[in-house]
């Protein structure tokens, strides 16, 4: 997926839920943060974090 198309879809899902576009973005971004996690060799080690 391109850049410009990810901007657009996150403006116009914005536009619709009438949140800030900032907003969508760190929820996106925390999202693949934490896939990223999942799947890396480091998951374990995150397991007993309080």
């Amino acid at each position: 997926m391109k850049l410009e198309s990810i901007k657009d879809r996150l403006n116009n899902i914005a536009k619709m839920k009438n949140v800030p576009v900032t907003a969508l973005y760190k929820e996106l971004s925390f999202e693949r943060f934490l896939a990223r996690v999942l799947t890396s060799r480091y998951r374990d080690k995150l397991r007993g974090c309080p």
